[in-house]
């Protein structure tokens, strides 16, 4: 939306008259019209007053600039799913599993992002093949062979 658009539309919803504005931020009636009418565009130091005159926040990139990601942009199903699942646990295991979470991740900044690495004491552990889990029963029989 334009900005002499916004500027209207915050007027009326308020029952602002372009007199009354104009005196609130210091210019004269003229400027305000010129502003409403899109022949000029107030200064950076007029914009703030406008936006604190009309309680609002003026998007001088008029809809041409490129959206914020929102939080479901930047959350996968499968983190929500896993989410979701965590807040099912009893608290007691939520903090044992945010303390194991926390010794295996540990953020590294690197120029211009951050990232992500295994804490070195984990490393070995998640890397090395996993161990066949042997019964009592049957290492009983292995002693006895032996």
């Amino acid at each position: 939306m334009e900005l002499k658009d916004q500027l209207r539309m915050r007027m009326d919803q308020l029952g602002v008259t372009v007199p009354q504005l104009a005196k609130r931020i210091g210019v004269s009636h003229q400027a305000i019209r010129h502003y409403l009418d899109g022949r000029s565009r107030p200064r950076h130091e007029k914009i703030a007053l406008l936006e604190q005159a009309l309680s609002m926040r003026l998007d001088l990139h008029e809809g041409n600039a490129p959206a914020a990601p929102t939080a479901e942009d930047l959350t996968s199903q499968e983190d929500v799913a896993l989410f979701l699942l965590l807040m099912k646990l009893p608290a007691s295991v939520k903090v044992a599993m945010a303390g194991l979470a926390q010794s295996i991740i540990t953020p590294v900044q690197s120029p211009g992002r951050a990232r992500v690495e295994m804490s070195r004491p984990m490393q070995p552990f998640l890397e090395r093949p996993a161990k066949k889990v042997v019964t009592s029963e049957a290492h009983r029989k292995t002693r006895k062979q032996a």
